[in-house]
């Protein structure tokens, strides 16, 4: 019987889309190493609210789209603070501003 090969996933952007698709992909796909590229400093927050949220004093966890601890507990890889700029499909990697790649 022939060896099912370990599926890899990047999804670039953290938004409520990318939890989304991660979750998805996570329901279909226990075992795939699942990349999350975020170019800001913080997990998934619900943009629309923030400036009622902060002026109601709440911290950014309160704003969280899924508990800190979401990431680890779905066996996904959290790359903050990593904008990317290029894609490279033939090739399957993609460039980021810091000049480093994902394959």
């Amino acid at each position: 019987m022939a060896r099912k090969e370990k599926k890899s996933y990047l999804i670039i952007g953290n938004s409520a889309g990318g939890i989304a698709a991660a979750e998805a992909i996570r329901k279909a796909d226990k075992t795939g190493a699942i990349t999350i590229l975020s170019d800001e400093p913080w997990p998934g927050y619900s943009r629309p609210l923030i400036s009622h949220n902060l002026s109601e004093g709440k911290s950014i966890d309160k704003m969280l789209f899924r508990p800190a601890e979401f990431y680890d507990t779905c066996g996904i890889q959290l790359l903050l603070n990593n904008k990317a700029v290029s894609i490279d499909i033939i090739g399957k990697t993609v460039e980021l501003a810091n000049g480093k790649s994902i394959a």
